[in-house]
């Protein structure tokens, strides 16, 4: 499956063996692992289920995961995250965002 940080649709399963998360000028492959783990957390995040996160939403998810609350660190992973600036992190650019913080 081909992961486009634009994409604003609901994730599926992947049926292939890598999934290719593009960034501009970026190419990502996700092991099918990789992909099942970054699709759990995503969904323990994603508070209201309606696929994609916001800041509240990653507050939340945050507080329930009993992650301590640092200030302003919600808003700088916003931040990072939202690439195309619409204030949500859907599944691609929330899995980009993971791979590109796991490479440096």
């Amino acid at each position: 499956m081909e992961v486009k940080a634009d994409d604003q649709s609901k994730r599926s399963p992947s049926t292939n063996s890598n999934v290719q998360s593009q960034n501009r000028n970026h190419n990502h492959t996700l092991t099918p692992e990789q992909e099942e783990h970054y699709s759990e957390l995503f969904d323990q995040l994603d508070v209201d289920g309606d696929g994609r996160i916001d800041a509240k939403d990653l507050k939340e998810g945050l507080i329930r995961m009993g992650v301590p609350q640092v200030p302003g660190h919600a808003q700088k992973f916003m931040k990072k995250s939202d690439q195309n600036e619409d204030g949500h992190v859907d599944f691609a650019e929330f899995a980009i965002c993971l791979e590109n913080m796991r490479k440096n």
